[in-house]
């Protein structure tokens, strides 16, 4: 296995787009208008987020990515994240536009380093058929040209039943298809290859109570057990990465052995995105047949790299072979 035979891989990215922008500033008083800090604007920062997180992820790292998505149509925010896209290498972005809701932006306001306050624009209905059945199209154009699709979802509208339903038949076909869901757009995932819950997520999806203590091994709590044998026997999934922040990553396989992945990290700035790197590279490594548990360990590796970073990052190749 050889880090570099991934950069050889075509990913299909699906799902909500987002852009993430940073208003910075200093500040030096309170407003005498209200109990509120006056943020003396300095800079404007405006990153991929969400789906587009996923394909930021995997183009730094040197892989090619496709992207489907919805996106608003004729706004800043579109325009804004239409060109970060584009200056990916490795990047193509099959978009579809909806006149009725805007592209899903968050804006973060910092002063001095913290943030102050976030103001969200979205909307989270599901798709109109028109806007579905182009993303249908462009899904199984791509899947002819990619080694596999990674399915970010964060319940903006975008993952409706009918693309699910194309999915599982491009699973069932052999392609490989990997999902991060979120419990507030629950699927029926029965047939895709990898699920990526993260611990909250599986406590969501399951209804399970689980607390793990620092330091314990998770596969030996009863708890935890508990809950993703339910969430495997409920989807009948081949691979399951549950990546539980502090507590390192656990991977199961159909009848096989429990793996587990202690976490990696010493200092952390920011989790977010950090979801977004690991299903990019255990997807990888899995479009690359490399193995459950050394692909768990590769996600485990990153992900202890871009959590030393501010705000939703990503991960050069030369950044991930220095630190293997």
């Amino acid at each position: 296995m050889k880090l570099g035979e991934l950069q050889n891989l075509t990913i299909g990215v699906l799902g909500d787009a987002m852009l993430d922008r940073y208003l910075v500033g200093k500040v030096s008083r309170v407003s005498p208008e209200a109990p509120i800090p006056v943020v003396n604007y300095q800079q404007e920062k405006n990153v991929l987020g969400g789906a587009t997180n996923v394909t930021r992820n995997v183009c730094d790292f040197g892989a090619q990515a496709h992207t489907i998505a919805v996106v608003g149509s004729h706004s800043e925010d579109t325009s804004v994240l239409n060109n970060l896209l584009s200056n990916l290498r490795g990047s193509t972005s099959h978009l579809v536009s909806d006149p009725l809701r805007p592209t899903t932006t968050k804006m973060r306001v910092l002063g001095n380093g913290q943030q102050i306050v976030r103001i969200d624009r979205e909307e989270t209905f599901m798709l109109a058929p028109e806007v579905e059945e182009q993303v249908l199209k462009n899904l199984d154009r791509l899947a002819t040209e990619c080694d596999a699709v990674i399915v970010a979802d964060y319940a903006k509208g975008v993952i409706t039943p009918r693309i699910v339903e194309r999915l599982k038949q491009l699973a069932a076909d052999g392609f490989l298809v990997t999902v991060d869901p979120h419990p507030k757009n629950l699927q029926d995932w029965s047939g895709v290859q990898v699920l990526k819950p993260n611990l909250s997520e599986l406590i969501q999806m399951t209804g399970q109570n689980v607390s793990l203590k620092v330091g314990e091994d998770p596969r030996e709590n009863e708890q935890f057990r508990t809950a993703v044998e339910e969430l495997s026997q409920r989807y009948s999934i081949p691979h399951l990465l549950l990546t539980l922040s502090e507590h390192g990553m656990v991977y199961v396989r159909a009848n096989q052995d429990w793996h587990w992945e202690p976490s990696l990290v010493r200092e952390v700035f920011d989790v977010s995105g950090a979801g977004d790197t690991v299903i990019s590279y255990f997807t990888l490594a899995l479009a690359a047949e490399w193995s459950g548990e050394a692909a768990t360990k590769l996600a485990n590796r990153a992900a202890s790299l871009v959590v030393q970073k501010l705000g939703t990052a990503s991960l050069s190749f030369e950044e991930l072979q220095r630190n293997s």
